[in-house]
């Protein structure tokens, strides 16, 4: 499995190792793995209504997903995911889930 691949909008490789091991909030992480350009600024950067065709929203440490667009109802029916960034097995799912997310995007186009 790749550990890197290039950053869209500056070119720079996303380092997916640091993402995985360094204590981070989950607005760092998400700006370390180049998503932050993602997030509703309007939303206090907390929320994003385009990660890769689902909702995304930040409580505290957590970092929340739903299910794809076509599905979603309301988050209390449509969470499909959630992980714990404070956790450090969660940071390196979310980190593996990004990564799979963007080879997956990739390979369809």
């Amino acid at each position: 499995m790749c550990s890197r691949i290039v950053r869209m909008s500056h070119k720079q490789p996303v380092d997916y190792d640091f993402c995985r091991t360094a204590k981070l909030t989950p607005k760092d992480l998400l700006i370390w793995l180049d998503l932050d350009g993602l997030l509703d600024k309007t939303l206090d950067d907390l929320y994003s209504w385009q990660f890769f065709g689902r909702n995304m929203m930040i409580i505290d440490s957590c970092i929340r997903i739903s299910c794809v667009h076509k599905e979603f109802d309301r988050w209390a029916n449509s969470e499909e995911m959630m992980f714990d960034i404070s956790r450090p097995a969660e940071q390196r799912a979310f980190v593996d889930w990004i990564l799979e997310q963007r080879e997956s995007e990739t390979n369809s186009q």
